[in-house]
């Protein structure tokens, strides 16, 4: 897996582990222009992963030092996001920083949104080209937008988005 993958990964981290709304101050981009298609819906895909290997869970991978199961059903893949509202965005708390900011449609919205109220506390899996990039733990209601945050600088994060915008496919 390349930098930049492991990169993009890293920034799907806060999908499930932040609550999401809109950011304060922050107005959510309007999608203009001809819809995106996903060119490779399997660059990005979110499923549940669980920590204990069960008959629903029978594949196996590694994140982070852990090992995380999952079962062969993806709630979302690329196809699922708005690809047109992709965009970086300042992270506040790091000015040379930035964070990749993706809507989802309404069906990516409507299936995230019922999956992560009815799943608080268990995990949602982060597959950026294949591999597990993180499991983090749905804290709350997850809908509308995704913030993509790591540590990404202002150009990496610019290369994620014009990957996103080309949907998915490489360069």
């Amino acid at each position: 897996m390349d930098v930049q993958t492991k990169r993009v990964l890293a920034l799907l981290v806060l999908l499930a582990s932040c609550e999401f709304g809109q950011p304060e101050g922050q107005v959510l981009k309007r999608a203009t222009g001809p819809s995106i298609p996903a060119k490779d819906p399997n660059y990005l895909v979110i499923r549940p992963v669980f920590e204990n290997p069960s008959t629903e869970a029978p594949s196996s991978a590694r994140a982070f030092g852990h090992t995380f199961f999952f079962g062969s059903a993806k709630l979302l893949d690329l196809s699922d996001f708005d690809l047109r509202t992709a965009e970086t965005q300042p992270n506040g708390s790091e000015p040379s920083k930035a964070i990749v900011v993706l809507q989802l449609t309404p069906e990516g919205d409507r299936i995230l949104g019922s999956w992560s109220e009815r799943n608080v506390g268990k995990r949602l899996g982060i597959f950026l080209a294949g591999q597990l990039i993180n499991a983090p733990r749905v804290e709350s209601r997850v809908d509308t937008f995704i913030p993509i945050d790591g540590d990404f600088t202002r150009a990496e994060a610019a290369q994620v988005v014009q990957r996103l915008r080309r949907g998915g496919g490489a360069a």
